[in-house]
């Protein structure tokens, strides 16, 4: 048994952890009834033969507002996927009971990536928590809300792929996740470029190449049109989904001004993505420091402040595999449109938008770090990451009141 071998420091460590994840559940169902439930509202609608949504009462920010009605401009999937749930129990199965699901199986299917690449169960653990704690992603399992909400069915949905990447690659399964990916977040979807490259260097004859893409053409096929006619029943255009137009408030509209996407936003989301500090508490006495010391902004932290474990991915570039090589692909494809995207991200703990490429970010992690086991400052390291996370997500719960 592990625990009969392990020594003293590596069990407080442990204990520590397990510590640390009580506290990020406890966050988890402070938020769990969360008032901005846009995606299970949005199903209502969606049974009772309607498109547009009834708006909250208190915000109507991020709405589409178009003939007296209101629209929800996010990818519609998450609301799909809650429809069969508020078919056969009602309203009352709201967003938050889908998110624990959907974090239960986004944990198994992360730790079963790391069984398979040959991680030891213990340290498979460890880089389970590394990823659910230990990055941007963390901000988005804790609260339910409709924007980390969105969030966490990409999440768990890439995840998904991947692992079916890792293993028995049924194209039509990767063409059904694939297209629930492009029906929530389009940034996520790029993915499909490692794919491209996985079929273009596999050593088999063209004809069998078109026959084997065939069925993740489907599903994916069938998600686009869904999406044109969604957009075209309710802004007349195919290709409009609202983005340009929704009601993002005082603080965002003058970034999108400049454009929705655009190379001057670079710099700016450079900042919050890589740079973004903690900010000091200060007491009256001058530059004096009081409990709890530091917080975040609304912008958000650095990814490297917050997930300073998944530079190790950077090793996995010494790997020349081409399979490798069409994940770093997607995944600087990726950052590239988001850094060009009018707003790094508001109202977050880290730089939330990563979370498109975080799986990714992970698998490479794991092809990276020496197996079957993890190194003693390397799981010192997930912890005092995923302490620093948790420690500042539960007091900016104190400071709000």
């Amino acid at each position: 048994m592990y625990f009969k071998n392990v020594n003293r420091i590596e069990f407080l460590n442990l204990i520590f952890l397990a510590a640390i994840s009580i506290f990020a559940i406890s966050i988890f169902f402070l938020n769990f009834d969360t008032p901005w439930k846009h995606f299970s509202d949005q199903t209502q609608s969606f049974l009772h033969g309607r498109l547009d949504a009834n708006p909250l009462d208190f915000d109507k920010h991020d709405y589409v507002i178009k003939d007296g009605k209101y629209y929800w401009p996010e990818g519609p999937f998450p609301s799909v996927l809650l429809l069969p749930f508020q078919f056969l129990f009602g309203s009352n199965f709201q967003q938050g009971i889908m998110q624990l699901i959907l974090i239960v199986i986004l944990l198994l299917s992360l730790f079963k990536l790391a069984r398979i690449k040959e991680f030891n169960f213990p340290d498979s653990l460890y880089l389970t928590a590394a990823f659910l704690m230990g990055s941007p992603v963390v901000g988005l399992i804790v609260d339910p809300k409709s924007w980390f909400f969105a969030q966490v069915v990409t999440v768990t949905t890439l995840t998904l792929l991947l692992l079916e990447l890792e293993t028995k690659r049924r194209l039509l399964l990767i063409g059904i996740l694939e297209a629930a990916l492009i029906a929530t977040r389009p940034t996520s979807g790029f993915i499909i470029l490692a794919l491209v490259v996985l079929l273009y260097i596999k050593k088999e004859p063209l004809q069998r190449k078109i026959n084997r893409v065939i069925p993740f053409l489907i599903p994916l096929f069938i998600s686009l049109v869904a999406l044109m006619w969604f957009n075209y029943a309710r802004f007349g255009n195919l290709v409009d989904n609202g983005y340009l137009k929704n009601d993002v408030g005082g603080f965002i509209d003058p970034l999108r001004s400049l454009g929705l996407f655009s190379l001057q936003h670079i710099p700016t989301n450079f900042y919050y993505y890589f740079l973004a500090s903690v900010e000091p508490i200060t007491s009256n006495i001058s530059v004096h420091l009081k409990f709890p010391y530091i917080k975040y902004s609304e912008w958000g932290l650095s990814l490297l402040f917050v997930a300073p474990f998944f530079l190790y991915s950077v090793r996995s570039l010494k790997k020349t595999t081409g399979y490798l090589k069409s994940l770093w692909l997607v995944v600087v494809v990726t950052l590239f449109v988001q850094l060009s995207y009018y707003a790094p991200g508001w109202v977050q703990f880290g730089p939330r938008y990563t979370a498109d490429f975080m799986p990714i970010l992970y698998l490479l992690t794991l092809y990276a770090l020496n197996r079957p086991k993890l190194t003693g400052f390397q799981k010192i390291l997930i912890t005092v990451s995923s302490l620093f996370n948790v420690y500042l997500l539960t007091t900016h719960i104190l400071l709000q009141g």
